[in-house]
């Protein structure tokens, strides 16, 4: 009886599981409702100079939405970013407090892999009534700046 009782408790958890688990169907209808709400895109955001980012939510393997402050929230278009949906943290880097598109990166920290970003769109805050399903532990990354003083002279060294 009591070896019935544990098979079937561990037939149950997984699919308990599972229902937590949004359907490809809801994701892709969760996803529309960002795209709807994304406005034109920016070619940078300024950062919030005491924390960065406060919090995010990845909307698939290729967008994450990034809040700034909870009234300046932007969705950023990524190519498919490995580990995306399921990792606890990400990594973003920034220049001087700013993150640009095509030049800056979000670093899922379940895989390492840097994701570049391609487009930053801000959102209109009224239309994403599930936005508050967001994530914590953003880990902003400032990159140094170029050395202009370096100078090469074409020998390679």
């Amino acid at each position: 009886m009591k070896a019935r009782t544990w098979v079937l408790a561990s037939m149950l958890i997984p699919l308990a599981a599972c229902a937590s688990v949004p359907s490809s169907q809801d994701r892709a209808a969760r996803a529309a409702r960002f795209e709807a709400a994304a406005g034109q895109p920016v070619n940078h955001i300024q950062l919030n100079s005491i924390r960065g980012f406060y919090a995010w939510d990845p909307i698939n393997d290729h967008q994450v939405v990034a809040y700034v402050t909870p009234r300046r929230v932007y969705l950023m278009d990524l190519p498919s970013c490995p580990g995306l949906e399921y990792t606890p943290a990400i990594s973003i880097t920034s220049h001087m407090e700013q993150v640009s598109a095509t030049f800056d990166s979000i670093i899922p920290s379940n895989t390492g892999v840097p994701c570049q970003i391609r487009r930053i769109r801000p959102l209109d805050r009224d239309m994403i009534k599930d936005a508050q399903k967001h994530r914590g532990d953003v880990e902003v990354m400032a990159k140094p700046a170029p050395d202009m003083h370096k100078t090469t002279n074409g020998s390679g060294s």
